[in-house]
């Protein structure tokens, strides 16, 4: 056992999270870990200057005409009504969304409830209430429309993404698939379906959901993106290069595109063209704390600490809930030896996610360099808890229960652990490390 006592724990290796862990980068610091995670998918707000066109209503039986079903008063009503939409609809335009909510409110006092009119009055209503992130009220409004028109697909998108606001995700996806089957090309449709198939990790339906916008709209940049970012998931770097080709060459201002290429284009061990797409991403995006965040692992590889601190740190100013940027300037901080400022970091990550095995080993490192034995252990037991494959976890815990009298027993049950995850996992080199320690 006297032997495992000059076992150096940097062999466990802190953990990097976004692109060194996708890249396998070794930046002026142990080993990293972890397998890379797209820490911000690529997308496109909706614009906000510019309404949707106004929608083609088919009734599904022919109204009648005024004279046999209106009144003179109810016609009067109606023209104005449709003055007042008009009005609402160049407020929307001009970006007053709430100016155009009260007009389209006051237009619908003036119709009767069944008048189609009053389905785009809604769905305009509705819009300006999601732009105000009132998806709620929007909801309410697309719903009330449905009851009119229950076959106008471009009502079921709408609320779909309004439902995906507020995590509703099951009633987004029913909403989607119902736009679907009345209108087999309404590619926004299949676009959504496919964001939310991604985020289940259901990749591979949803690059059957991009393939199919892809068919439908040839020239849709963010289409290739995400079916890019499915295909990284996978693994399939190469491919989602290629994606990210197109989308590129599609719209040459989409940063997050570059950023995206850059991580498949490191998988790939490319570096010099993967700090290429970082650099261009933040020229294009210099508010992006993803591409800062991966431009300063770049730092980081070339050994550019400061550079490195300071991006970092950027990152976090323009995203303080950016996770990922904290736990990797704690790496630089453990680095350049500032264990404590690096523990803050540490915690500031896990109170973002505090399901993230990496970073409680990441800080159970410094809290074993500063001394602090029960909290290094504390952690790594967190982190076997969140992970149980985590090799380095158990190797960690193995380290500091050495200090602890009676513990031998605990300290060989981990060790053999994270010999056998190793073994498991292609570092046969640290497995026979620890092999050899145990016998």
């Amino acid at each position: 056992m006297q032997s495992l006592l000059g076992c150096n724990l940097a062999a466990i290796g802190l953990v990097s999270i976004g692109l060194a862990a996708s890249a396998g980068q070794q930046p002026s610091v142990p080993k990293a870990e972890a397998a890379p995670t797209v820490v911000q998918p690529i997308s496109k707000p909706r614009p906000k200057s510019k309404p949707l066109p106004s929608p083609t209503l088919t009734p599904a039986v022919k109204p009648q005409t005024a004279s046999k079903a209106k009144s003179a008063s109810d016609t009067k009503l109606n023209r104005q009504a449709k003055i007042l939409f008009q009005k609402g609809v160049k407020q929307y335009g001009k970006g007053d969304y709430k100016g155009a909510i009260a007009t389209f409110t006051e237009a619908l006092t003036l119709t009767p409830k069944d008048i189609k009119t009053n389905v785009k009055v809604l769905y305009y209503r509705a819009l300006a209430h999601a732009v105000r992130k009132d998806n709620t009220s929007a909801i309410a409004d697309l719903t009330t429309a449905l009851a009119t028109d229950p076959k106008w697909a471009e009502l079921y998108i709408q609320r779909g993404l309004a439902k995906t606001s507020l995590q509703d995700t099951a009633g987004a996806a029913q909403d989607y698939d119902e736009a679907i089957r009345l209108d087999p090309k309404a590619a926004t449709a299949y676009l959504q379906r496919g964001l939310l198939r991604s985020q289940a990790t259901d990749y591979k339906n949803a690059i059957a959901d991009f393939n199919r916008v892809i068919t439908l709209n040839p020239k849709s940049a963010v289409a290739y993106a995400f079916r890019g970012n499915a295909n990284m998931a996978l693994k399939q770097n190469a491919a989602a290069v290629k994606d990210y080709d197109k989308a590129i060459a599609l719209d040459p201002q989409y940063a997050a595109a570059f950023n995206h290429r850059g991580v498949a284009l490191e998988s790939l061990g490319k570096k010099q063209d993967a700090a290429k797409n970082f650099e261009r991403a933040t020229q294009l995006n210099p508010q992006s704390a993803a591409a800062l965040n991966n431009r300063a692992i770049d730092y980081m590889a070339k050994g550019d600490l400061k550079k490195a601190l300071a991006e970092f740190t950027k990152a976090i100013k323009i995203n303080p809930k950016f996770a990922p940027a904290y736990n990797n300037r704690g790496m630089v901080q453990v680095t350049m030896g500032d264990l404590d400022a690096a523990v803050l970091d540490y915690a500031q990550a896990i109170q973002i996610n505090p399901k993230d095995a990496a970073v409680y080993v990441n800080r159970a490192i410094a809290y074993d360099a500063l001394g602090k034995t029960d909290a290094a252990i504390s952690d790594y037991t967190a982190a076997i808890a969140l992970e149980p494959s985590s090799a380095r976890a158990y190797h960690g815990r193995a380290m500091a229960r050495l200090s602890r009298k009676g513990a031998e027993g605990e300290v060989q049950s981990d060790l053999k652990m994270a010999a056998e995850l190793y073994q498991k996992q292609g570092e046969a080199k640290q497995a026979k490390a620890l092999l050899e320690l145990i016998q």
